[in-house]
């Protein structure tokens, strides 16, 4: 059953909130655009999370480099309330953090921390250059996707 379609969300975000990387690729901003008639952003890794009294969904998406968070906690009113792009610079030059691959929540409660992280992993630019990132994640205000 069907509970949530983000429909174009991820890239009407995107597209108004962070036009230089809209549907690039592989965190090369030179390639700006690149990704639409393909698979777009391509949403490939997500996680579950909980905290605050609200649950919480991460989506990676691979080829726009992104991290957004939604709020699921009332699946009738989904919010998109976060977004992150790793990508180092606009100068086209790749950093470490490129193309995520997998995401994990870790509670508050199971880190050194106190604070809920996501770990993510990064296929990076080349092969053989993945690497993993470390964010803290809060209670955030919801965005407007439009």
């Amino acid at each position: 059953m069907r509970v949530y379609d983000s429909g174009s969300i991820l890239e009407t975000y995107v597209a108004q909130n962070d036009s230089a990387t809209f549907n690039m690729n592989r965190g090369d901003v030179s390639a700006w655009d690149t990704r639409s008639d393909d698979k777009g952003p391509e949403p490939e890794a997500i996680a579950y999370g909980s905290f605050g009294g609200k649950d919480y969904i991460f989506v990676g998406a691979e080829r726009q480099n992104g991290i957004f968070q939604f709020d699921i906690t009332d699946l009738e009113n989904v919010q998109l309330v976060g977004y992150t792009n790793t990508v180092p610079n606009l100068t086209g030059e790749n950093g470490p953090f490129i193309s995520p691959e997998s995401i994990v929540f870790i509670p508050a409660s199971e880190n050194p921390t106190n604070s809920p992280l996501i770990i993510v992993g990064y296929e990076g630019a080349s092969a053989g250059t993945g690497s993993i990132g470390a964010f803290q994640v809060g209670e955030p205000t919801p965005v407007d996707p439009r």
